[in-house]
């Protein structure tokens, strides 16, 4: 059994630490959630573990870099199977509760058709069941025994000289990357047709609120956000039901015609006495039940899409994207984020000594956002290109900033959000003493900066002579000079 360690407590262990713990509450919850659904007389048993496998894998995919040695992509995708084996049983519960919600389809000349329907959906509901149970049995059983022995013991390698990351600091670093995932999939979503766009945004969302489940109580506004996750939930849910309820509809209709040709083929044959049957018989008493379902699907998911374009699109969800930066930030402040010290100084031009080194070419975007600055770089140097993410709290001398290597398709998808918000410079970096100092020279407009970065805040800088005689003024505690002023 997991302890159940105090949050404020938890949030202060080392992240390879409380990221199992976590983990271990979660795989004990799915499989509570598990023995339930031997029960016949549970309604919700179904649902209730479908959540639980799928809050477990989005934990572990979140976490896997501190989870490493203890879970490896093998039991994800193991999970995933599992989450998987509960759709066809669950999709057709849901859609059964759809119709039974709906009486217009029950009414003289349709109910035949939504009759017929609802068999064919408790059928699909039997074989999904059987075949969930069989993956329990199979894969999640055998996974969750394994996984609970390899999660309890773990090791790390400690360096000294480099503080640990707590869990607070990389559960808020996790909430700004997975609030800037929804945000870039919820841009993607351009009209009721976007059946994909909207499934993978609705993922996106669930990630986020399990993450944010975790943290609740210790950031402002937990309960909100993860109230207004939970709605998103449920418009892009709708919308993604219609789409895939209206496809087994459609193939319904054609199953049923089919049958019903079948049968007027069977009476022809049967001569004369068959041929005056024909008029009786070559109506398909199921379209009118199963055509009304149809428009209605329809009807659904374009009423969905325009309730969450009312929320989510544009500036409509300003302030909860302000929420999750704040939430980050708090976070983040708790685990003690590393602080940046430098000063920066205006230049009349590029110093000989600069113009010496061969230059990086960096490109900088930020993302949009009033409480958190996240920025996004590309480097490129000697024929090779790295993607950094960043965020940096504060102004002036002292700051606030976390930096981490991402990839180029994180970066690509993440990048158009930065459109009109974009610097590029050339950037030389010259070494003097125990210092690096790095002379910017901006190819967008004529401006060249040099920065350098101090071991504490009280360090004495001594401009080198190569660069005093190009130095105007410090420019460190005045704001224009900020890089994502200058990106504006």
């Amino acid at each position: 059994m997991a302890d159940d360690t105090p949050l404020p407590e938890l949030l202060r262990q080392p992240v390879e630490h409380a990221a199992r713990e976590v983990a271990m509450r979660l795989l004990e919850r799915a499989d509570e959630e598990r023995r339930r659904l031997a029960g016949d007389d549970d309604p919700e048993a179904l649902h209730d573990f479908r959540v639980a496998v799928r809050r477990l894998r989005s934990w572990l995919k979140a976490f896997k870099e501190p989870l490493r040695g203890s879970v490896s992509g093998k039991h994800r995708d193991l999970l995933r199977a599992v989450a998987h084996a509960t759709n066809g049983g669950r999709d057709a519960e849901v859609h059964i509760e759809w119709l039974r919600a709906h009486p217009e389809f029950f009414r003289r000349r349709r109910r035949q058709g939504t009759d017929w329907l609802i068999e064919r959906l408790r059928s699909s509901q039997k074989t999904g069941m059987e075949s969930l149970k069989e993956a329990v049995e199979e894969q999640f059983t055998p996974l969750q025994q394994t996984l609970g022995r390899r999660l309890e013991v773990y090791s790390r390698r400690v360096r000294l000289s480099v503080p640990e990351t707590t869990f607070a600091a990389a559960a808020g670093e996790r909430i700004r990357e997975q609030a800037a995932a929804l945000r870039a999939r919820i841009e993607e979503i351009r009209g009721p047709g976007d059946r994909d766009a909207a499934h993978v945004a609705r993922i996106a969302a669930k990630h986020l609120r399990y993450l944010l489940e975790q943290v609740e109580s210790e950031v402002e506004g937990g309960a909100p956000m993860i109230a207004s996750l939970k709605d998103l939930q449920d418009v892009l849910g709708a919308h993604h039901d219609a789409h895939v309820f209206g496809a087994e509809v459609a193939q319904a209709m054609i199953s049923s015609a089919a049958d019903q040709a079948s049968k007027l083929s069977s009476t022809v044959l049967e001569g004369d006495a068959g041929r005056r049957s024909v008029r009786r018989t070559e109506h398909d008493p199921m379209r009118p039940g199963l055509l009304a379902v149809a428009r209605r699907l329809r009807s659904t998911a374009d009423e969905s899409f325009a309730s969450f374009a009312a929320a989510w699109k544009g500036d409509r969800a300003s302030e909860f994207w302000s929420q999750t930066e704040r939430a980050a930030e708090v976070l983040r402040t708790l685990g003690g984020a590393p602080e940046e010290i430098e000063r920066k100084y205006l230049l009349d031009g590029l110093p000989d000594r600069a113009k010496a080194t061969p230059p990086l070419v960096v490109e900088q975007g930020y993302l949009p956002g009033r409480h958190l600055l996240e920025r996004l770089r590309r480097v490129q140097d000697n024929g090779s290109t790295r993607f950094y993410r960043t965020v940096k709290l504060g102004a002036g001398l002292v700051r606030t900033e976390i930096e981490e290597e991402t990839t180029r398709a994180v970066f690509d998808r993440m990048w158009p959000l930065t459109k009109g918000r974009r610097v590029k410079k050339r950037r030389h970096r010259v070494g003097e003493g125990d210092l690096t100092w790095e002379i910017d020279d901006f190819a967008d407009r004529k401006l060249v900066l040099a920065e350098v970065e101090l071991p504490s805040e009280g360090a004495e800088v001594e401009l080198p002579k190569w660069l005093r005689l190009h130095v105007v003024r410090e420019v460190t505690e005045e704001e224009e000079y900020q890089n994502a002023r200058l990106a504006r």
